[in-house]
């Protein structure tokens, strides 16, 4: 298998695993009566400066980012890095699907992900890097 087919494939696993991740959620806004489950966005919400999928990452979202990677340090110190690297597909478009349905752009663009995270928790990106044996995300990320 050359190197594009391992890269489609992996790709089409990230996806599923996010899709299961999601649910199977449906949108009921365009019937009568049906009210929005989504909270209107308040001002920790809002867009960050735009550095970053064209200003569509939120504070809040590079945090929750943030937490998510500190929250996997661990497994990632004592799996392999292809196990790591796997995980690390999954954690980011996981997160890229509840935070704004981010992730058409960072499989275009996986620098995105490193540009949030020098931003907001270097010291964070610095050990996830050392424990997936990475110089950066975009060389663990599946993409284009």
């Amino acid at each position: 298998m050359s190197v594009r087919p391992k890269a489609i494939a992996l790709l089409a696993a990230v996806s599923a695993a996010v899709a299961v991740a999601a649910g199977c959620a449906t949108d009921n806004t365009n019937q009568p009566g049906a009210k929005s489950a989504t909270p209107a966005p308040t001002s920790q919400g809002a867009p960050t400066t735009g550095a970053y999928a064209h200003g569509k990452v939120t504070e809040a979202a590079a945090k929750d980012l943030c937490a998510r990677l500190d929250r996997t340090l661990s497994d990632w110190r004592v799996q392999t890095p292809t196990l790591g690297k796997g995980g690390l597909n999954i954690l980011v478009q996981e997160w890229a699907a509840v935070n704004g349905g981010l992730n058409g752009e960072i499989i275009m663009d996986r620098t995105i992900i490193d540009k949030i995270t020098i931003d907001n928790c270097a010291d964070t990106r610095d050990q996830a890097l050392k424990a997936l044996e990475i110089p950066d995300f975009a060389a663990g990320l599946v993409g284009l």
